[in-house]
């Protein structure tokens, strides 16, 4: 991964190496902040040949092997690896790669593509056949690759033992795997050099000497310089370093593609920086030659992504539904009217269109993981105003999972969602989440914040520190009034759902921690600021409506809510209708119980929790907002 970044660099003029210097000390520093997968996509996107890519390989070529390679020859024991290298052969033994070679440039995975297209058919079915009812030992393999790990779970081996190497935390991956193999494996910590000297072989290995004129060789200095700019500056993007990159690409003109494709990584570096106007500018700017003619379609698509964000929904919602008949922007374009099919309220549509884009096997390969990230996102968002907590919080792990491959912004939501939901749907979804990821969701929100604030992305550092206000709620009123304080100051000009989020969480907080009258007035302003919003608006009448019913008990909440509760249900937003109906039986007096078991049935343990108590402490309770 840094051979492949100094490679890149290695042909630009000192000037532009100074300025991406913060991207090449991130890259230098350790643990990387990139992976080598997305890293290569980028390159592998960018630079639009293969083989100058696979060349940065050539490296492993002049390793030597050494006495690890010489005890593995040693074993009677199929070796199977990941690795590109060839030292097990130089050692004189045999092993199957499973992602290629370094002599065999074609037969490499190294793009999250190729990770995510999984191991082809015969490969996995011959892999499935290799490990069963044997005793498999695993060395120097992190378990997280997506194509190799779900082939393992569908192993029976006699027995499995995992090396862990180093003090990072096992992968999710592997525990989940543990899990499903039971008590056949087991995980230690050591590596290589704790297990292999156990194994006393017989055989003496025969070092094979290396290649003399091996087939890959350094092809880095072929790429053209638009296109360099072009890889150097989107891994700085991906890195965050969104001045960085507006620094390295103002100031040039391409033709063609790379033009638009220099246009676009401007145009969501000023977004991120909540410069929607600059972005606007710097794409409906872009050349309309015949060169860039069929790149157009691209940058309209970009347009009317940033179109909302800009203040002018009516025409992104229009742009959308135009690029929705375009074979090659329709996915993404759906993905949006699904998104604004949401804040509509028609959930229903919205799920099934989001529930067949994620679905699609192929979809991945058209939009990019950063895309699908954005498809299970939402997918998820919409299950969980359906109130189909525990599908929304496989969707939200899904999603989680893929982000490891895509940027801040995408990591951000996704974690995002994965929090809010584990928090809706009770503590025991909280551990289970908790024990998918490497650290809390709450832990992570706090580093995506502080993470965003270093690099400068306000959409980011809004959304992170907004929803740990909304998971404090609970908890306490110090933390939640510290996130949403921090959370103002990011706060997006022209986004009306940012608004109304934050207003309910403030009228939520004083409801709980303040005084009822302060609660109506946050629950009234974002009522006002979700015109046009039909499902925000829904919800901001029902804080508004839960909290006048407990300054003045009167016909009139009660109407209110009731009308709100048959709303909610024909919608087919659950919960928020479960929520609606409480209260109002509350109020009544009634029965409660029932309502609660049956809360439960469908995944609702916050508000089965809120429904066991008496009547005053329901009405006391701090909801977590739901929108």
């Amino acid at each position: 991964m840094r051979n492949t970044w100094d490679r890149l660099i290695r042909g630009l003029a000192e000037a532009e190496r100074a300025v991406l210097e913060p991207a090449t000390s991130a890259i230098h520093s350790s643990p990387a902040p990139i992976w080598l997968e997305p890293l290569a996509e980028i390159v592998d996107t960018r630079v639009g040949e293969r083989d100058i890519l696979v060349s940065t390989y050539v490296d492993v070529s002049t390793q030597k092997w050494n006495v690890h390679h010489q005890m593995l020859t040693a074993m009677d024991a199929l070796q199977i690896t990941l690795n590109v290298d060839t030292l097990l052969e130089a050692a004189g033994g045999e092993a199957w790669h499973l992602h290629g070679r370094w002599d065999d440039p074609a037969s490499i995975v190294t793009t999250v593509r190729q990770y995510s297209d999984g191991l082809p058919p015969k490969v996995s079915l011959a892999l499935v056949a290799a490990l069963e009812h044997r005793n498999v030992l695993v060395l120097g393999y992190s378990g997280r690759d997506t194509d190799v790990i779900p082939i393992l779970m569908k192993t029976s081996p006699k027995l499995l033992h995992w090396m862990h190497f180093g003090s990072a935390p096992v992968d999710g991956r592997v525990e989940r795997l543990q899990h499903q193999l039971g008590g056949v494996m087991s995980i230690f910590s050591g590596g290589a050099q704790d297990v292999l000297p156990l194994f006393h072989g017989t055989k003496q290995p025969k070092p094979a000497p290396l290649p003399a004129n091996p087939r890959a060789e350094d092809r880095f200095d072929e790429i053209p310089q638009p296109r360099r700019l072009l890889a150097t500056s989107a891994i700085a993007f991906e890195l965050g370093l969104n001045n960085v990159v507006i620094e390295t690409l103002s100031s040039y003109r391409f033709v063609g593609q790379d033009e638009i494709g220099r246009r676009k990584l401007l145009a969501r570096s000023h977004s991120r920086l909540a410069n929607h106007s600059a972005s606007l500018r710097v794409l409906a700017a872009a050349p309309r030659d015949i060169q860039t003619f069929r790149a157009w379609p691209r940058t309209v698509n970009e347009i009317a992504a940033i179109l909302p964000a800009a203040g002018h929904p009516l025409l992104g919602n229009a742009a959308d539904h135009l690029l929705a008949k375009h074979p090659r922007m329709r996915d993404s374009a759906r993905v949006r009217i699904a998104a604004k099919m949401q804040i509509d309220g028609r959930l229903d549509r919205s799920r099934e269109s989001l529930k067949a884009t994620c679905e699609d096997p192929l979809v991945h390969q058209r939009i990019g993981i950063p895309g699908l990230v954005d498809a299970l996102t939402a997918y998820s968002d919409t299950l969980k105003l359906l109130g189909d907590y525990t599908e929304a919080l496989r969707i939200a792990r899904r999603a989680t999972a893929q982000a490891s491959y895509a940027n801040l912004s995408q990591r951000a939501f996704a974690i995002r969602r994965l929090a809010e939901i584990a928090d809706l749907s009770g503590m025991e979804t909280v551990a289970a989440a908790e024990n998918e990821l490497p650290k809390a969701p709450r832990v992570l929100l706090r580093e995506l914040y502080e993470e965003a604030r270093a690099f400068g992305d306000r959409q980011v550092s809004f959304w992170s520190a907004a929803c740990l206000a909304n998971t404090y709620l609970r908890l306490s009123n110090f933390k939640t009034s510290y996130w949403i304080a921090l959370a103002r100051e990011d706060i997006p000009n022209h986004s009306p759902i940012s608004k109304v989020y934050l207003l309910l969480i403030e009228a939520e907080r004083e409801r709980h921690w303040g005084s009822l009258d302060a609660s109506i007035s946050f629950a009234a302003r974002a009522q006002d600021s979700a015109r046009g919003l039909k499902l925000a608006s829904l919800i901001a009448q029902l804080s508004l409506s839960q909290t006048l019913a407990l300054t003045a008990p009167s016909a009139q909440p009660s109407q209110d809510l009731a009308r709100l509760h048959r709303e909610f249900a024909r919608l087919g937003a659950g919960s928020l209708s479960a929520r609606a109906q409480l209260f109002t039986l509350s109020m009544r007096g009634e029965e409660i119980a029932n309502l609660a078991a049956g809360f439960r049935i469908n995944g609702w343990n916050h508000e089965a929790d809120a429904s066991m108590q008496d009547c005053d402490v329901i009405m006391a309770l701090a909801w977590p907002v739901i929108l």
